[in-house]
């Protein structure tokens, strides 16, 4: 009998290990969780963290609109004339000259394709920005759909070493206006253990 349950062994470990996959799987698929940079984030600090699901109204530069919604209450509508949508600000300059890498991801919905809008993060003193970067969200979303962005940025932080009042940014970018809908907007500040 002992060795028939030890011959199953083997099988059994096998179809648990498949089926963790497919649900670890669906989770990403679904959002749930965020793929690798959950086990990199094993590797680096977490600094700051900051999520929106658009429950609560802010001082805002798009719309909250209940009817499409991925999570919660209400999703932020970039709409057509709005050139700028949800936005993340940081001013603890300790926190912000360790800073390696800024994590954003969100969920967005279009009827349409969208080309032309981008996520941009800025690291600006009093005069200028000093570290600017920006990323297309995408052009190969499903119309009509929930699609899952994630994008990292590398933050050569000895540019900021001699700064002694910056603040960070980070914001959805429309200049073609095309209408849009964000929700779970999460921006991560992060930095090397």
């Amino acid at each position: 009998m002992k060795n028939k349950v030890l011959q199953f062994f083997p099988y059994a470990l096998v179809g648990i290990i498949i089926i963790y996959l497919a649900v670890k799987y669906d989770a990403i698929n679904r959002g749930v969780v965020e793929s690798d940079v959950e086990v990199k984030a094993l590797e680096i600090e977490t600094l700051v963290t900051h999520f929106s699901s658009f429950d609560t109204l802010e001082k805002i530069n798009f719309v909250a609109d209940e009817k499409v919604k991925f999570a919660g209450k209400s999703s932020a509508l970039i709409a057509k004339d709005n050139l700028y949508g949800p936005t993340f600000s940081y001013d603890s300059i300790s926190v912000i000259k360790k800073t390696k890498k800024v994590v954003v991801s969100f969920m967005v919905f279009s009827t349409m394709p969208v080309k032309d809008a981008t996520v941009v993060i800025s690291f600006s003193n009093e005069k200028e920005n000093v570290i600017y970067k920006n990323a297309r969200i995408s052009e190969n979303f499903k119309i009509n759909d929930w699609n899952k962005v994630l994008i990292e940025f590398e933050i050569d932080n000895s540019i900021l070493a001699n700064e002694s009042k910056i603040e960070f940014k980070a914001y959805v970018y429309n200049p073609k206006n095309e209408e849009v809908y964000i929700d779970d907007f999460k921006v991560q500040l992060l930095s090397l253990k």
